[in-house]
């Protein structure tokens, strides 16, 4: 096998159009929208977050998304009215779980 180039993460949801709002208040506005039912954000050289619309597997994915910050981040992410829980820290790594609006889990990460 050859070596990876890059790698997208793939976030099943329902409808696009309704999960759109949620994404674009964590991430901004998409880079790209390849096709219908497709949206994808270009979080980092060579990474991409993909929200694709369909309707019988949605709701069971998760990212997880490195931040240098995770209490910056967390607030951040409370101003723009996203939900968030508690960062848990599991000594190695401080994790800040948020759900989408079809229940796809994404990790916000921090290297202890």
């Amino acid at each position: 096998m050859s070596a990876f180039s890059s790698v997208v993460a793939v976030m099943i949801v329902r409808e696009l159009n309704t999960a759109l709002p949620w994404y674009r208040s964590l991430l901004g506005d998409p880079d790209l929208t390849p096709m219908e039912g497709v949206a994808e954000w270009k979080i980092a050289d060579n990474a991409w977050v993909q929200v694709s619309e369909e309707l019988e597997r949605a709701g069971g994915s998760n990212v997880i998304l490195q931040v240098d910050d995770i209490e910056a981040a967390r607030r951040e992410v409370d101003e723009k009215g996203i939900t968030t829980g508690e960062i848990a820290d599991y000594g190695f790594v401080r994790v800040l779980d948020l759900s989408d609006p079809d229940g796809n889990r994404v990790s916000l990460v921090q290297d202890a």
